[in-house]
């Protein structure tokens, strides 16, 4: 069911830093996760949906038997290669130190990675699993704001708790709205409770699939930052050559 989420299209326009001259696709995007398997490896996010549509592809295309890789534990040695289920963490900072050859990680995860200074790169796009917003919520007893004019003044003196400060205070400068660190909160975890924990953190950001949960935890996901355009292959910068 999840092949047809990593159908080959056209590489979304998206703006990572720095931005790739061009993006793999199709033929060339399968030889060159071939040749980085019988390389040093390809890492790929376990997250569940992303390892299961990216495995069903990787047996579509004759890399890998699907059934057998989603038994397997991370670091397996396979008799074709590497391929590896691993933390989106450990992919990024792996593909880095150049301890793998690539890894298969979301948009999100390699945004806030190069932000950080990491020397990764994509190097071709997969397909939309995984996609979701990277959105600006606030409580529901807050003044509603919905429109990026009117949080100009709301976010001068608040904290914000997020996963992501690096994209949150990144995507918020290109609108000319400029944050201190200390309003930046980074939480890992359960960030839609951060208001009703702390009488200092009135806003999260955070991604959002359905939004159901930070609803449900009294927080209205109103503003759209950003669209995460789904996976990606990535590889350490010094190596993109293709």
């Amino acid at each position: 069911p999840y092949q047809s989420e990593l159908a080959d299209v056209s590489p979304p326009d998206f703006p990572f830093v720095p931005k790739p001259d061009c993006l793999l696709t199709g033929d060339r995007l399968t030889q060159k996760i071939q040749e980085a398997i019988a390389d040093r490896g390809v890492g790929t996010a376990k997250e569940t949906r992303i390892a299961a549509a990216i495995l069903a592809r990787l047996n579509q295309t004759g890399i890998a038997q699907a059934d057998r890789l989603l038994k397997l534990r991370p670091r397996k040695i396979l008799s074709s290669g590497r391929l590896f289920l691993m933390r989106s963490s450990d992919i990024l900072n792996q593909v880095a130190l150049g301890l793998i050859s690539a890894g298969i990680v979301p948009a999100d995860k390699i945004l806030e990675a190069q932000l950080n200074g990491l020397p990764i790169k994509p190097l071709g796009y997969l397909g939309p699993v995984g996609q979701c917003w990277f959105k600006l919520g606030f409580p529901f007893i807050s003044t509603p704001i919905k429109d990026m004019a009117a949080i100009k003044d709301c976010l001068s003196s608040i904290k914000i708790a997020t996963p992501y400060p690096k994209t949150l205070t990144y995507l918020l400068r290109q609108q000319a709205i400029f944050l201190s660190d200390d309003q930046v909160v980074s939480i890992q975890g359960s960030v839609e409770i951060m208001p009703w924990v702390s009488s200092e953190i009135k806003a999260v950001a955070d991604i959002v699939d359905t939004g159901e949960t930070s609803f449900a935890n009294g927080i209205l996901m109103a503003l759209n930052l950003i669209k995460f355009p789904g996976v990606y292959l990535i590889g350490r910068r010094s190596q993109l050559k293709t």
